[in-house]
């Protein structure tokens, strides 16, 4: 009923033993893809100023440019511009990871050096309830151990988000930025950041006598510490355990779809819930 892949990666790992990325190979594109990245995401956050959907963030986009420098010292700017440019970063994740994943997917097949690589992008074998028990199962237990982390380090998980966390939920009260936002959190995040952790990076390190714990502990730090510089200390440690979980069901299934989904799933729960939590407050 689950499908013909439930069947069988309860017996056997279905991960492919097969090579699918050299060593530095996978480093390579992936060090190039992060960069290109950043550069994309700076580029979409300059459009995202430049047609002034946030005054604010435009107006210290401009007083960036008119000083000569390229950063901004956040610390020196308003409480509410801090947030407006946060949100202008949120609006840009959309476009920059859409276009960071059509590279990750070039360069693993034409990319450096010329032999083609791959990455476990085969479609699985489970039915539409596997899916939904697959991606349920997920979402509950990854809720449940962040209450009970929560719980168990004094710490109340609502008020403990980290700075995209609560700028997304202060969007809900302007549509227009929310709607914008909506895309980039629940779509362009999962498909980016799991073609590359999960697929390009995960590939290059289980060849490696790190192996399969070395490829899941790694590619779990590698992707919560991504987002140290938005998120709280408890988040990042939350990440970390659902790129744990992410590692383990890539492994037992075989295919990046099913981190793709689940990862998915993940943040457009909590889009849903922040929406209905400030929309009833």
């Amino acid at each position: 009923m689950l499908g013909e892949d439930f069947k069988k990666a309860r017996s056997a790992w279905l991960y492919s033993q097969a090579p699918m990325q050299s060593f530095w190979r996978g480093v390579t594109i992936s060090i190039l893809v992060l960069v290109l990245w950043f550069i994309l995401l700076q580029v979409f956050q300059g459009l995202v100023f430049g047609f002034g959907f946030i005054e604010s963030a435009k107006l210290a986009y401009e007083q960036m440019l008119e000083s000569g420098k390229w950063t901004l010292n956040l610390e020196a700017l308003p409480k509410t511009v801090q947030t407006d440019l946060v949100r202008a970063v949120i609006m840009a994740v959309f476009p920059a990871n859409l276009c960071a994943a059509f590279l990750v997917l070039a360069l693993v097949k034409f990319g450096l050096p010329a032999r083609a690589g791959k990455i476990p992008f085969d479609w699985p074998r489970i039915s539409s309830v596997g899916w939904a028990v697959l991606i349920f199962s997920f979402v509950v237990v990854g809720y449940i151990l962040f209450a009970v982390l929560g719980s168990a380090i004094g710490i109340d998980a609502q008020k403990n988000l980290g700075v995209v966390e609560q700028a997304t939920m202060e969007m809900i009260t302007s549509p227009r930025m929310f709607v914008l936002a909506v895309p980039g959190i629940v779509i362009g995040a999962p498909i980016f950041e799991e073609l590359l952790f999960r697929g390009v990076l995960f590939a290059a390190i289980v060849q490696t006598p790190l192996g399969r714990v070395g490829a899941v502990f790694i590619t779990a730090l590698l992707w919560a510490g991504l987002h140290g510089g938005s998120e709280s200390l408890f988040s990042v440690a939350m990440l970390f355990l659902l790129g744990i979980g992410l590692g383990l069901l890539l492994l037992r299934f075989g295919t990046i779809w099913v981190t793709i989904a689940c990862h998915t799933a993940w943040n457009a729960t909590f889009v849903f819930l922040a929406y209905v939590t400030s929309t009833h407050t």
